[in-house]
């Protein structure tokens, strides 16, 4: 069994497809029915749990990349011994400089100098006989450096604020929250089936990324651990603890992916917050009187800004950004 993905990317499909492998063949394999050894580098096979624990456990604090041998799953204690080929290669990798440590010989196409493959990136943009779209060309140009802040954002008529000028204000815009799929692969036939998550946040930076001809505002936020910050009341409402954070190594979210939030103190339990979601803006803007719901949507200097390009140009429906600038950064 192919087990590269334990270097791969958290991000990529073949690091999903790795994890849902490793959990069906410790399922089939292991001796408890319902739990697991969890292999994540902060439990270290120290602790087991239900699968979907295991799972987000994996893509939240990566993988042991040497853990080949799932002794800890049932695998058989003898297993072939690597031959000479295989154990040079495993001891020159140790010995790469850092960031190289997945290059091999074959990747011929890439350079050693980064410097090589931006010009045939560049060339590639000039030949019209590739039909590349003017946003494609904007991307691979890149983007300016120097890159505003703001303690405030207004996206499609909702306005966010970052946790600094929140507690400054009687009226709360920096809760959010992102719904996001997640693939699992059941059975032996492999069945691929998509399952919805919700994670919560709070913004801390507000950016806007500056590619000339359009800007994308993104939000850096400190997620809740799914697994010791979330739970469900009795009447069915989300609780979150807010200091419960996870997912520190991916804090960054489009602005246009969130939606907003408010974090209630639950009058029962301490440092726990109701999730209260927030209606659609076109939901007030139906409404006769003006000053229905519970949002304050606050316009301070406003400025209206090029929206990211739509690509797809049956969509009617376009986002419409309004920030308030404070200060610049310099991205390195």
């Amino acid at each position: 069994m192919d087990r590269s993905w334990l270097r791969a990317d958290r991000r990529t499909k073949k690091f999903q497809l790795g994890v849902e492998d490793l959990l069906m063949f410790a399922f089939e394999h292991g001796y408890n029915p319902e739990k697991i050894s969890c292999p994540c580098l902060k439990c270290a096979h120290s602790k087991s749990w239900k699968a979907q624990t295991v799972r987000n456990h994996l893509f939240q604090d990566g993988i042991d990349e040497t853990y080949t041998h799932w002794i800890w799953h049932g695998e058989s204690n003898s297993v072939e011994s690597p031959d000479d080929d295989e154990a040079d290669t495993s001891e020159s990798v140790d010995q790469v400089p850092l960031g190289m440590g997945h290059a091999s010989d074959d990747d011929d196409f890439i350079s050693s100098d980064s410097s090589d493959f931006i010009n045939h990136i560049q060339t590639e943009l000039l030949d019209d006989k590739n039909m590349i779209t003017n946003e494609i060309k904007w991307i691979a140009e890149g983007l300016n450096n120097n890159v505003p802040t703001f303690s405030g954002y207004k996206i499609n008529g909702v306005t966010y604020s970052t946790k600094e000028r929140d507690d400054k204000r009687q009226v709360q815009g920096s809760g959010v929250c992102v719904i996001a799929d997640t693939m699992l692969v059941q059975g032996k036939d492999k069945s691929i089936e998509h399952i919805s998550h919700t994670y919560y946040g709070v913004i801390t930076n507000i950016w806007e990324l500056d590619y000339n001809n359009f800007r994308i505002p993104i939000f850096r936020c400190n997620w809740v651990d799914m697994n010791k910050g979330v739970k469900s009341d009795d009447l069915g409402y989300t609780l979150v603890n807010l200091n419960k954070l996870g997912f520190v190594n991916d804090p960054f979210v489009l602005g246009k992916h969130v939606k907003q939030v408010c974090y209630i103190d639950d009058p029962f339990e301490k440092m726990w917050f109701v999730v209260l979601k927030l209606l659609d803006k076109k939901y007030y803007d139906q409404s006769d009187d003006e000053n229905d719901g519970d949002v304050e949507i606050e316009l301070e200097n406003e400025l209206d800004v090029p929206m990211f390009p739509n690509v797809d140009e049956n969509e009617k429906q376009k986002s419409s950004y309004m920030r308030e600038e404070e200060e610049w950064i310099q991205l390195p």
